[in-house]
């Protein structure tokens, strides 16, 4: 049953990797323009955890904390002569916009913005590169072959395999 979950999760990981390559090409080639920095801001989540030891009726061993980070950027653009505000950061909202991607972009800045020909109101600032398509397809692929690499990295090394 793994291995054939394996496999669809390998051929899905393929099929959007290929399927997302045209739409990443096209917002490659969209209107560079510039834009001015409106608004920009960091939002920070601090948690607090506190790990205890269940032996010892339950008494805190250590604490710690992590922060999870949130970016936020408001711009306004002119195409055609239309003025258009926009918080559209990344092309794609699912890719983590790190704080440091976003330092440039500070209040009154102006920067690049890169808008869609056919569709002035959609726009980003950050621009998409392929590796996240590359990335996809790759883990696709290998999670596909998982065995057939183990066994020939096996076989390089010299070591024989006795469990696959």
């Amino acid at each position: 049953m793994a291995p054939a979950i394996i496999e669809w999760i390998s051929a899905t990981l393929i099929v959007v990797g290929i399927l997302y390559t045209p739409a990443l090409r096209a917002r490659q080639r969209w209107t560079e323009l510039r834009c001015k920095i409106v608004g920009s801001r960091l939002d920070i989540e601090q948690k607090e955890y506190i790990a205890i030891n269940c032996n010892t009726a339950y008494e805190p061993v250590s604490r710690y904390s992590k922060s999870s980070y949130s970016a936020k950027v408001c711009y306004a653009y002119k195409i055609h002569g239309k003025g258009y505000l926009s918080a559209n950061i990344k092309a794609v909202s699912f890719l983590f916009t790190s704080p440091s991607e976003i330092l440039p972009f500070t209040d009154g800045s102006t920067q690049k913005v890169w808008v869609n020909p056919k569709k002035p109101e959609q726009s980003y600032i950050i621009r998409p590169t392929i590796f996240p398509v590359i990335l996809i397809i790759t883990s696709g692929i290998v999670a596909l072959f998982w065995q057939e690499i183990w066994l020939f990295l096996l076989s390089v090394y010299g070591h024989t395999p006795n469990i696959l």
